[in-house]
């Protein structure tokens, strides 16, 4: 497990150039799977390719005490419908899934290695650094849906009170979110 944590938080500690620019962030999930009645927790980093697209690598583990104990290490890409706070998002990925306890599941599908389809929706809270989200997946291999609760934190200078305008104004032209006055300019969404 320590491995997989270590391979989720290199990028970060080589990117030190994105990670000034806001585009990178790690975060953390409480998970519930309906149909299992399973808790898990999940870590994740978040890396913003575009306004509306990212890449976020997580890993998740269901604890012990659940039904089903097992564990996922895999990657979604999220698009982004609406660059304002809540910003609604769609997800696609596909996970490796390692069933720990599959033996004790009478289940012809049941093995201990698996890949996992996910598809899903989200929404995401904040303009600043940290960003609570909400998501719910359906994991087209079993047919079960996950809701997660969680955040994530950009580093960096997330909420910069820059400006609207043009040259004198501080805002060198950016763009704004949220519209209103003293509204900030956010890199992660708009370089």
């Amino acid at each position: 497990m320590v491995k997989k944590i270590i391979f989720l938080i290199i990028p970060v500690l080589f990117a030190n150039q994105l990670v000034t620019a806001q585009k990178i962030g790690i975060g953390a999930s409480g998970i519930y799977n309906f149909q299992t009645k399973g808790l898990a927790y999940g870590i994740r980093l978040h890396y913003q390719m575009a306004p509306r697209w990212a890449i976020v690598p997580q890993y998740t583990r269901y604890i012990s005490s659940n039904p089903v104990f097992e564990m996922y290490l895999g990657a979604n890409l999220h698009y982004t419908i609406t660059l304002t706070s809540p910003r609604i998002y769609l997800l696609a990925g596909l996970s490796y899934n390692n069933w720990y306890n599959y033996r004790e599941f009478n289940n012809d599908k049941a093995k201990q290695n698996n890949l996992a389809e996910e598809i899903g929706a989200g929404l995401q809270f904040g303009r600043c650094c940290f960003r609570p989200f909400l998501e719910f997946r359906y994991n087209a291999n079993w047919g079960e849906g996950a809701a997660h609760l969680g955040f994530v934190y950009f580093f960096g200078k997330c909420c910069d009170k820059r400006k609207k305008g043009g040259s004198g104004s501080g805002g060198g032209g950016k763009k704004r979110y949220g519209g209103g006055k003293g509204r900030g300019y956010c890199p992660a969404y708009y370089d």
